[in-house]
């Protein structure tokens, strides 16, 4: 890995002795994060951030969000930590306002999206259905996720080359993580977590024909198991009426990664959010229908490895 501090100047400082770099992608969050800590012998007014693999094509550029300078026992060191340029989307409350149904989702985003400078890769010729509000408080990226929900049933997202992708789906690559497969991604460590507690059989909300509560959205897995079921009220995150369809998109926004996979690999490795995968191990035995849904990529004290928490596919939302 290779890296490059832009500062208030405009001059650029190559940073080839870092003793931590931590870069990271996760699906239906905007932006990828960068956190590099390095030795200096003087502060460096350090505004943006970019990094290279070491066949020097530059696989992250975002402007710096912290900058801490600090001398312990150890040394003096600069601790920097950067975002792409959709943390804009992010950052930036949206302006509140009613949309009629009908609305395009690509007149949306050349109106209150394209001026930050966040392209897209490919259009969504999709409107909404209902009348669609943003309210006080929304980011202009849940602003966006409202308009493309009401528009086409789904999340956006943002892939590692800054472009928004209105409708993400699973990519073409399958990556099989197996320590005994000869053509298998050999792993240093896998962990596969069940939050049971964390997850919801069914939610309820307000029926407008009774006015009273009645179950919206329900999965079936967790109602036949009856483990710590659990049921919500109400559709939380957006102040619109309760739907069977909003109620189902919520459902699977609650237990999204509650049944999830951490495998780690060795060294540098190219993996992609939204690309396929299989587990093929004696212990975890032969999982496939498994996605990534985020990648990170570490050099620390203890080396260089790259880390991927899977999902099932069926965890889309």
């Amino acid at each position: 890995m290779k890296f490059t501090i832009t500062d208030l100047a405009s001059a650029n400082h190559q940073i080839t002795n870092a003793v931590k770099f931590e870069m990271q992608k996760k699906i239906y969050e905007p932006y990828t994060s960068v956190n590099i800590v390095f030795p200096v012998s003087e502060r460096i007014g350090a505004m943006k951030l970019s990094v290279y693999d070491d066949d020097n094509n530059q696989i992250f550029e975002g402007n710096a969000d912290k900058v801490y300078t600090y001398i312990d026992d150890s040394g003096k060191y600069m601790d920097i930590t950067a975002r792409s340029k959709g943390a804009l989307l992010a950052d930036n409350e949206s302006i509140p306002k009613i949309f009629p149904h009908n609305t395009y989702v690509m007149d949306y985003y050349q109106t209150y999206i394209q001026p930050y400078g966040v392209s897209y890769k490919t259009s969504l010729n999709a409107s909404t259905l209902l009348q669609t509000a943003t309210y006080k408080g929304m980011s202009e990226w849940e602003a966006l996720a409202t308009i493309v929900l009401f528009s086409y049933g789904c999340t956006p997202d943002v892939d590692e080359e800054d472009n928004i992708v209105f409708a993400p789906g699973f990519l073409t690559t399958t990556h099989t993580f197996s320590n005994s497969v000869s053509n298998g991604i050999k792993f240093s460590y896998l962990c596969y977590k069940d939050n049971r507690d964390k997850r919801y059989s069914s939610i309820w909300g307000i029926s407008e024909a009774t006015e009273e509560y009645v179950s919206m959205a329900s999965n079936s897995t967790e109602s036949s198991e009856q483990i710590n079921r659990r049921k919500l009220m109400d559709y939380p995150n957006l102040q619109e009426p309760s739907t069977m369809q909003l109620c189902g998109y919520e459902l699977k926004q609650c237990n999204a990664g509650t049944r999830a996979y951490t495998v780690r690999v060795p060294g540098y490795k190219s993996l992609l959010t939204w690309e396929k995968a299989t587990i093929n191990d004696t212990v975890f035995g032969n999982v496939s229908d498994l996605f990534i849904t985020s990648v990170k990529h570490v050099i620390d004290q203890n080396g260089e490895y790259t880390e991927a928490e899977l999902w099932p596919t069926s965890s889309k939302y």
